[in-house]
């Protein structure tokens, strides 16, 4: 048993203050830190790995609460009003940047040495499952990397390549999904693509398949791909929804796909629309609703949502919340909140192109966009805890913030 091991078994008289050698009196004096301040003694104590790693420790430290860790750019180029292309800069990865961890209970973010992401990348998160982050490595053009890692311990593995046929190595992804088993810690990723989506100069028609869902799935068991079955209403069980893969076809039908039975699930629903009481209130009379992402929460399926104005494009951004009600195929509104009350008046935010997630852990759900390379900012971090039927945002003003990843710690997953 080693330096970090168990408490010293002595069964004699001495109480129990004076049976905990030194090396247990630290490891629960880090077991009541708060995530930031326990990374804070990393860089003073020799043996934090050693301590955080040991069994005792891991036994020991339960985070109760998820962390969003963000990515916040401190300075921008000069040319940032030049055009973009390829010979200027790339925001996502020539920026300086440093990593700050947020918990939207608490407004103040806290400076850390977290991993943004796999050394030399540029690392987006799309997902989470128990204490492990799966993400797209940015740099790589021509085919579709992920990488999964536990940013606590800093360990990463890069995935092989997503390649959803000869002919089409980068699959343009719909929704990336995440699941663990938490007794064998195995792991399955899922990818829903469409085939049209895949290669830009494809011509219209060309394939039979284009327009139909096909499913990826990522088995680290095996440590390889695997093609999945293409959703069709003959092929699915019909609902209720299963799985950790959603998507809304655009066409009424709401899909699920559950990597463990490899089976298609899904549900005939139209968008969520407005009420008449919504109706008749002017001040929501022309917005929209854009499509962001699903979840699964509580045996529940709920739709995020972009609000925005057509005639507007730009000004008054929103975002709302939605709960499938299956019985009557409808959904009803759980919250919503315009950028004006979570930024402040004077901010004006566009979503525009930028890509937008949503991402569940625990009862807290986290809603941003990363960048791209034509853009130099995004929609700030949003969250909203089901708990308190509460909006939470790390910033009043447009900073230059990027949601890179949202976790629950663990200090035992392993990618």
């Amino acid at each position: 048993m080693g330096r970090w091991g168990a408490f010293d078994q002595d069964e004699g008289r001495c109480g129990n203050f004076e049976r905990l050698t030194e090396p247990s009196l630290v490891l629960h004096i880090f077991s009541l830190l708060d995530l930031p301040d326990l990374f804070i003694l990393r860089a003073v104590c020799k043996s934090w790995y050693d301590a955080v790693l040991s069994p005792r420790f891991i036994e020991l430290y339960k985070p109760p609460e998820p962390w969003a860790v963000l990515r916040v750019r401190t300075s921008l180029p000069a040319d940032r009003e030049l055009r973009y292309d390829e010979e200027h800069f790339d925001y996502g990865m020539k920026l300086e940047n440093h990593a700050e961890l947020w918990h939207p209970h608490r407004f103040q973010r806290k400076r850390c040495s977290l991993p943004l992401g796999p050394s030399g990348s540029r690392f987006v998160g799309l997902c989470s499952s128990n204490g492990l982050v799966c993400g797209m490595l940015m740099e790589h053009t021509d085919s579709m990397i992920l990488a999964v890692g536990n940013p606590i311990t800093d360990a990463w593995k890069a995935l092989p390549p997503a390649i959803a046929s000869a002919h089409r190595a980068r699959p343009a992804y719909l929704y990336i999904g995440m699941e663990t088993d938490v007794v064998t810690s195995s792991y399955q990723i899922v990818i829903l693509y469409q085939k049209n989506q895949i290669t830009p100069v494809e011509a219209p028609g060309q394939d039979d398949d284009d327009g139909r869902i096909f499913s990826l799935q990522y088995d680290s068991d095996s440590c390889s791909w695997h093609e999945g079955p293409f959703f069709s209403t003959s092929n699915s069980l019909g609902s209720p929804l299963r799985g950790c893969a959603f998507f809304y076809t655009g066409e009424n039908i709401f899909t699920a796909y559950d990597p463990h039975s490899r089976a298609w699930s899904h549900v005939v629903i139209s968008p969520p629309a407005r009420n008449e009481q919504e109706q008749e209130d002017e001040s929501w009379a022309n917005w929209s609703y854009g499509y962001i992402g699903a979840f699964m929460y509580k045996g529940k399926c709920y739709w995020a949502s972009l609000l925005f104005d057509p005639e507007k494009l730009g000004e008054d951004i929103g975002v709302a919340i939605w709960e499938m009600k299956q019985e009557s195929s409808t959904w009803v509104l759980v919250s919503r909140v315009l950028s004006k009350d979570l930024f402040g008046p004077s901010c004006c935010l566009s979503g525009g192109d930028k890509d937008m997630t949503v991402r569940l852990v625990e009862d807290t759900i986290f809603i941003s966009a990363f960048y791209r390379k034509e853009s130099h900012g995004v929609w700030p971090p949003v969250a909203y805890d089901f708990t308190l039927s509460k909006w939470y945002t790390c910033c009043m003003y447009n900073e230059d913030i990027e949601c890179s990843y949202v976790l629950l710690p663990s200090l035992s997953a392993k990618p």
